[in-house]
């Protein structure tokens, strides 16, 4: 690799994407399971289904954005994400495997009767 080439920070790429991962397991069992606002529409077959797809959506959204996703714009965040071709596309493929994953489910769901 040419040092005049950015390098990716990859240990802070997968801490991201493991949090990423965690939270969005989190909502995607929230809703699931009939929170307040929603009366649990998933059924036990496509139940992993839509848990994986909002937990690679949220690795791959971590990943991409690192901190300015949990922090937004501020002051003490003002700096993007190092990343190389290579990392970027590897968030974009988790961050677009989750979205295939959970539109998959809530169709075997809308499509199940």
């Amino acid at each position: 690799m040419k040092r005049d080439q950015p390098e990716a920070d990859w240990l802070a790429w997968a801490l991201q994407f493991v949090f990423g991962m965690l939270v969005g397991g989190v909502v995607a069992w929230g809703i699931a399971m009939g929170g307040r606002y929603s009366r649990g529409w998933t059924h036990a077959e496509s139940l992993p289904v839509w848990v994986a797809g909002l937990m690679l959506l949220g690795g791959g959204a971590a990943a991409c954005w690192g901190d300015r996703m949990w922090m937004g714009r501020s002051d003490w965040c003002d700096r993007k994400p190092k990343h190389t071709a290579f990392s970027l596309g590897l968030a974009r493929m988790a961050l677009g495997s989750g979205c295939g994953l959970a539109v998959a489910a809530v169709g075997w769901r809308l499509t199940a009767g």
